[in-house]
């Protein structure tokens, strides 16, 4: 089951990526600027759908367990350990993100 799950899950990040670097190429076609002057917050709402399709996916991908059971489980946590394992893995996303940063944007 757990393969399955995995395989669900990198399709539904595959089809969220495509589907979010659509929205963003169809934004930046319509602004006729390569790189928008502002881009409104609401503007965003379109590539955040997608966008949380393609996470849910690489939940279920790295996990290699369903998208509602894991928020099951997560309901199931006292506040505190919820408030722990929060952080850990906010913290891990920053690491990850600047980590991301400094090896591929370099100047």
């Amino acid at each position: 089951m757990s393969s399955s799950v995995r395989r669900q899950g990198v399709v539904k990040l595959i089809v969220g990526g495509l589907l979010s670097a659509a929205v963003l190429h169809a934004m930046a076609h319509l602004s006729q600027d390569a790189i928008p002057s502002y881009i409104h917050s609401f503007a965003l709402i379109p590539v955040a759908i997608p966008g949380v399709f393609a996470l849910a996916g690489l939940v279920e991908c790295v996990t290699g367990v369903k998208f509602g059971q894991l928020a099951t489980a997560w309901d199931e946590f006292a506040g505190w350990q919820r408030g722990i394992v929060g952080l850990v893995v906010v913290t891990a996303a920053f690491a990850v993100a600047i980590a991301t940063m400094v090896l591929f944007f370099q100047p």
